[in-house]
Order: structure tokens, then C-alpha cells, then sequence
């Protein structure tokens, strides 16, 4: 006999008896207490990142009261680490959504700007350090999670000693695709490539002596490089890496409108190095780690602005 046939054959056998159901008033028994779901668990690891992320903010803050600072600028540093509070503290980091803004840390003005800098500069290396060490630990989007912070402290510490530009908001609920190694790693040398011919494209768009050229110029040969060191780490591993096209469609753009396009380069190489973080092999996870690292402060010579998650699907 069938389970499901023993199953209705108990069934009946029960609503027989002396004609009673289980749902007769005559039949006592001691009522059941409501369920209460059990707390969410909190992502292991989310409330020490948390407290470094609030130690980050508090002395960002402490530097931005300090006299003759530049505050706008720290206190755009300072509103980073207070979503990533505000994310950190719910029981779904990875949807990156908060549920109410964090209380402010009450701080007192450092001492001067150099040292409120140099206080905000250790906090964010202690940061840096510590996801760096989770993302490579953990696999999939959880990895890309904790290397997006990373890549997040380490541009606020290339900008502490610059004027950022506006800040590229997150968009909430989005999650980073986790693929097949090797594919992941072919879109992000293909970004590469496109960036490189992007950024020698831009050149093009300046006059011989704007300003920005160097700056460009820059930037070209720090993504040329990389470009080439991914290429050579792929050959070692007896791959062969994919060549880039002739030539990719980069829109014209003034001198004005160079930074933007620039932007849009490294962001697109962020995206892909999160996706290969989510996908790498773990022997190969940290190299991907870097490599998101390094897109999201490339941008500092040409003004690209900062991004609350680098590396995630939201044009950050």
C-alpha cells in the first residue's frame, strides 16, 4: 500500500471512532501555543565589519570638525561608511538595504587636519584589511559583498587626499551574478581592453595642453598595465587570454565631459571584477579581489567621484 493510501486509511480509521472527529468540542486537549518564529541570524562576521566601518565614520567625522579641513569633502567619505552601518546592522546584509538610517557617532573635533586624516587613514586600512581577508575566505555573492567594502575603503583612502567628486548612490535588492570562472574572467579582460582603448581615445578629446591630459594619460598606462599583468597571469595558468577588438565605440566627449566617460570605463571594469570575485576559484579569488580594488581607485586622477558599493550591478 501507498503512503498516501495508509495515510487516508488512518485518516478514516480516526474520524470513526465513536463518531467523534479530531474537531469535536468533546475532544480535550491542551490548546497549542502560537508560533513565534526564531530572530533572524545575523551574517557571521557583519558586527565586527560594522564596528570598523563606524570606527572609519567616527574618525571621518572627527576629521571633518577639525579647523582648516576641507569638511564637504570628508563628510561624503563619512556618509559611505554610515550606509554601510546602516546595511551591516540588518539581518540581510547582501540586499543592502537599511532599514533606518544609523544614529550618528557624537565625536569630538580631531586635533588638527593632519591628524584627524592620519586617524581616518589608519581606521580605513584596518577596514580594507579586514574584508579583504573575508571575501577571500567566502565564495559567491558573499565574497563580492565583503570585496566591494574592501574596494570601497581603499578608494576613501586614495580620496582623502583629494576633493571628491558626487557620490553614486546604491541601488538596493540587486545581487552580483555568480558565473563559470574562466567566463567571468574573459568579460573583465574584455573591459580591460575597452578601457584601455577608451582612456587613449579621451587623450584624443583633449588639447594638447588641457589639464586633464596627464591625468589621463595616467590612467591609461595604470589600466594598460593591469590589462597586461591579467593577460600574463592567464597565460601562466595555460590559458589563452581572449584579444581585445580593433575598436570599440567611445562616444566623442569635450574636455568637460572626459571625466564622466572616464567613469564609465572603470565602472564598467568594477562590475566585471565583482563578478569574478562572486565566481572565482578560491586559489583565484584573491587576485579578483584585487583587481576590484584597484578599478575603484583608478579613477582618482581624473575626478571619477566614489561609489557607496563598488562592484555591484547598480552602475557603481
Amino acid at each position: 500500500m501507498l503512503r498516501r493510501d495508509l495515510l487516508l486509511a488512518g485518516g478514516a480509521t480516526l474520524v470513526g471512532l465513536g463518531g467523534c472527529r479530531l474537531s469535536d468540542p468533546t475532544v480535550q486537549g491542551s490548546p497549542r501555543p502560537p508560533y513565534t518564529p526564531p530572530p533572524p541570524t545575523p551574517l557571521p562576521g557583519s558586527q565586527d565589519v560594522a564596528a570598523l566601518e563606524r570606527a572609519a565614520w567616527s574618525a571621518l567625522l572627527s576629521a571633518a570638525a577639525a579647523p582648516g579641513t576641507d569638511a564637504s569633502s570628508l563628510t561624503r567619505l563619512a556618509a559611505i561608511r554610515a550606509a554601510h552601518v546602516g546595511v551591516l546592522t540588518t539581518p540581510e546584509p547582501l540586499w543592502r538595504r537599511a532599514a533606518t538610517p544609523p544614529a550618528p557617532p557624537t565625536v569630538a573635533p580631531a586635533a588638527s587636519r593632519d591628524a584627524g586624516v592620519a586617524a581616518a587613514y589608519a581606521a580605513l586600512v584596518a577596514l580594507g584589511e579586514a574584508t579583504v581577508t573575508r571575501a577571500v575566505a567566502e565564495e559567491g555573492p558573499l565574497a563580492a559583498l565583503w570585496a566591494s567594502l574592501a574596494a570601497s575603503a581603499g578608494q576613501a583612502r586614495l580620496w582623502l587626499g583629494a576633493v571628491p567628486g558626487g557620490v553614486v548612490a546604491a541601488v538596493p535588492g540587486r545581487v552580483v551574478v555568480r558565473k563559470p570562472d574562466a567566463e567571468a574572467f574573459a568579460t573583465l579582460l574584455e573591459r580591460y581592453h575597452e578601457a584601455t582603448y577608451g582612456f587613449s581615445s579621451l587623450l584624443g578629446f583633449l588639447p594638447a595642453r588641457h589639464a586633464l591630459r596627464p591625468a589621463v594619460a595616467s590612467v591609461l598606462s595604470a589600466t594598460r598595465t593591469r590589462r597586461d599583468a591579467l593577460m600574463a597571469y592567464d597565460r601562466a595558468a595555460s590559458a589563452t587570454p581572449t584579444p581585445g577588438a580593433g575598436a570599440y565605440s567611445v562616444p566623442p566627449a569635450t574636455p568637460d565631459q572626459v571625466p564622466a566617460v572616464a567613469a564609465a570605463l572603470l565602472t564598467s571594469i568594477t562590475g566585471a571584477a565583482g563578478v569574478w570575485v562572486a565566481s572565482a576559484t578560491t586559489e583565484r579569488r584573491r587576485r579578483a579581489v584585487d583587481e576590484l580594488v584597484f578599478a575603484a581607485g583608478a579613477g582618482l586622477p581624473v575626478n571619477a567621484g566614489l561609489a557607496e558599493w563598488p562592484g555591484w550591478p547598480d552602475g557603481t
